[in-house]
């Protein structure tokens, strides 16, 4: 085959490694919403219990409301107030319903839990008490079961390939290596996409004040008009950052799509997506 073949760079955003990977085959139907949602789920409970366990020095108090819902209170080590809200299972921490989160005593950002998954309208605000900025998740959850339900790889461009081109995509004839991999931006991919996240990712209040870190490894797909479609969490975090990668991932500009023999082809994407608490 004539050119060269280049595999799918993962993206450590804030972070200027770039490293290959071998990409995993995806399915694309409603079952991988689902499957996303339960890795939601569970991930949130270990990392949470692991905070514990490390020791946060936070103080937590709940007060029963009735029998099914908690109130819980977050405050530091010198009884500073972080955040309150309402669990609907108090072994596990389910958060659900509203939740109001402090800075030196003043609401700083505000939101609903469903089950763990922040949904609906969420607002930050500033020490003034004016809207920073709002983030709808609800749209980030719609967008999500859509593509699971909806998004199907275009098969009829694999009739202009052959079966020699066929070790280079995965069984749903996405491509995980081609001659021109996908540009967002300009040229210098990598470091365009890491200036978007940079300026587009929302740290999550609650994982902020938890104190909680890490990387949300996600997989997409760049289609041939450029678009990214149907995200998946490869390698999840807790609930609030999961959704958040899925967020600003889903809302990137249109990329300049990849070709395979001059010809635009949907490539399988890794972005991984690094949170840090700054000091």
């Amino acid at each position: 085959m004539a050119g060269n073949i280049y595999k799918n760079p993962a993206f450590y955003i804030n972070n200027n490694t770039v490293a290959n990977t071998s990409m995993p085959n995806h399915n694309y139907n409603m079952k991988h919403f689902l499957l996303l949602i339960s890795i939601i789920l569970v991930t949130n409970f270990s990392s949470y219990c692991q905070s514990q366990q490390n020791g946060s020095g936070l103080i937590q108090i709940t007060t029963p409301i009735d029998n099914k819902t908690f109130a819980i209170k977050k405050l530091t080590k010198d009884s500073v107030l972080l955040y309150t809200g309402r669990l609907s299972n108090i072994d596990q921490e389910i958060r659900q319903g509203k939740f109001y989160f402090f800075n030196n005593g003043k609401v700083c950002a505000s939101g609903e839990y469903d089950q763990n998954i922040p949904t609906g309208l969420w607002i930050y605000y500033n020490e003034t008490g004016d809207i920073l900025y709002k983030i709808n998740y609800s749209k980030v959850i719609d967008y999500l079961k859509n593509e699971a339900m909806n998004y199907t790889p275009d098969s009829v461009i694999n009739k202009n390939f052959s079966k020699e081109d066929e070790k280079y995509m995965n069984k749903n004839g996405t491509f995980v290596a081609v001659e021109k991999m996908p540009v967002f931006n300009g040229n210098d991919t990598t470091k365009n996409f890491e200036e978007y996240v940079s300026k587009n990712l929302k740290y999550p209040i609650y994982a902020e004040k938890n104190g909680i870190e890490g990387t949300v490894w996600v997989t997409a797909i760049i289609d041939v008009n450029g678009k990214i479609r149907n995200p998946e969490i490869m390698k999840p975090s807790i609930t609030d950052l999961n959704i958040e990668a899925i967020r600003v991932i889903s809302e990137s500009p249109a990329w300049k799509p990849g070709c395979h023999k001059k010809i635009p082809v949907n490539v399988l994407y890794i972005f991984p997506i690094k949170f840090k608490i700054r000091d």
